[in-house]
């Protein structure tokens, strides 16, 4: 029983100690960890086309109310656009600006960087095992019942 108390104390401390390395981090690049996830969808995945913020909320997963404010940072920081329906003023439609693109493959470039160099650290075989436990832990905690 006292080793497994004691491997739960040390997986606390690495969650911990790996928490607030993630936020050395994302100091680093310009965009928070929830603007990258937005930023990545009109990006990336919209490729130029408006998306709402319900197509943008499905796909990342962030409930709309929390996805509002996100959203409005990025439009004052001009780096995304938002344009009411001509039929319906409700309806809105977003769509990342030049900036916004230029910031969000800045970010992605240094996180590249950065996870790049955590693999150049290890093995391949090191590599695949990290992705399985990764993934592991991915799937338990989306499994729980909170």
């Amino acid at each position: 029983m006292r080793k497994q108390g004691d491997c739960l104390d040390r997986l606390k401390e690495e969650f911990h100690r790996l928490m607030r390395e993630t936020k050395k981090i994302n100091r680093m690049v310009a965009l928070k960890p929830g603007e990258r996830l937005v930023m990545e969808v009109l990006v990336k995945k919209a490729e130029g086309k408006e998306l709402t913020p319900s197509q943008i909320s499905s796909e990342i997963g962030l409930p709309l109310p929390n996805l509002s404010p996100v959203l409005r940072n990025l439009e004052q920081m001009g780096y995304l656009y938002r344009r009411h329906g001509s039929e319906d003023r409700r309806n809105i439609y977003l769509c990342a600006t030049q900036d916004g693109a230029a910031a969000f493959e800045q970010s992605d470039q240094k996180i590249r960087e950065i996870h790049q160099g955590l693999l150049e650290q290890m093995s391949a075989e090191d590599a695949n095992k990290l992705l399985q436990l990764l993934k592991q832990m991915a799937d338990y905690f989306e499994n729980l019942d909170l």
